[in-house]
């Protein structure tokens, strides 16, 4: 099965979401999947400087790491 991705503007979202009752709305939201956000300390962070020696170019750099 191939899956589609569409761009939808906001403007045709809220449209349409208006067109929805908001009982039904309500429900729909409980529904939705949120993802946990996992966050560390800034601490563990700093052990990550060092590990790859970067340029200022941030184009130039993330194709060479993902060549």
């Amino acid at each position: 099965m191939n899956d589609i991705t569409l761009k939808i503007p906001s403007e045709v979202i809220m449209k349409i979401l208006r067109r929805i009752p908001q009982r039904q709305l309500r429900e729909l939201q409980g529904k939705i999947q949120r993802e946990e956000v996992k966050s560390v300390p800034a601490g563990y962070l700093l052990k990550l400087a060092g590990i790859a020696s970067i340029g200022g170019d941030a184009v130039k750099d993330t194709e060479e790491v993902w060549q």
